[in-house]
């Protein structure tokens, strides 16, 4: 017997019955919330942060859990609302391609920009050799794309785009090139 009659006959031998075949189970998740843990990653925040959220209601649907590691669970639509809400409430553009019907965005998706994009005012004060203080009045009036992972409160990270501060320090070198005053306005120097 040839080598390719043994394969003809081993397809020959299966015959498809009308029996649906069983089907690889994977391992995707199964319900719409998910846990502290992962939330704080999507945010790039601490698990102690998210649990503030929870607790002054900025997430909606979360849930305690009892006599779990896990102390809380909370919905993904209520994490993806509450990035789209930063991206509303801070005036920034979404360019990120639009989603299919029945998609949803990968977690890194879902923050008005990527972590890896991002920088924090410290980093963006010294680079630009300013005030912590200025960098927010840089983002107040348009400067620097940035928000606030808790909106308006004292204390709270904010998340500075590295484009947009790219963009800031190439706008001044072209005005010193011009002749023009490359040092930040008055009211945002040290």
């Amino acid at each position: 017997m040839k080598p390719t009659d043994l394969q003809i006959e081993m397809f020959e031998g299966h015959r498809p019955t009308a029996e649906p075949s069983p089907r690889l189970v994977l391992p995707f998740q199964r319900n719409e919330d998910i846990d502290v843990a992962r939330t704080a990653k999507i945010l790039g925040v601490s698990t102690r942060l998210i649990i503030d959220l929870i607790e002054d209601g900025l997430l909606p649907g979360a849930y305690r859990l009892v006599g779990t590691k896990s102390p809380y669970r909370i919905l993904y639509t209520s994490v993806v609302e509450y990035c789209e809400n930063l991206r509303v409430r801070y005036c920034i553009a979404d360019h990120r391609p639009p989603l299919a019907k029945g998609r949803r965005r990968r977690d890194e998706d879902l923050l008005p920009f990527p972590l890896s994009d991002t920088m924090s005012v410290r980093e963006c004060a010294q680079m630009l050799d300013c005030d912590p203080k200025s960098i927010v009045k840089l983002i107040d009036v348009g400067h620097l794309v940035g928000y606030q992972i808790r909106v308006e409160t004292c204390g709270s990270p904010w998340r500075i785009s590295r484009a947009s501060l790219n963009r800031y320090v190439d706008n001044l070198h072209a005005m010193a090139r011009r002749g023009m005053p490359s040092s930040p306005p008055p009211n945002l120097a040290r």
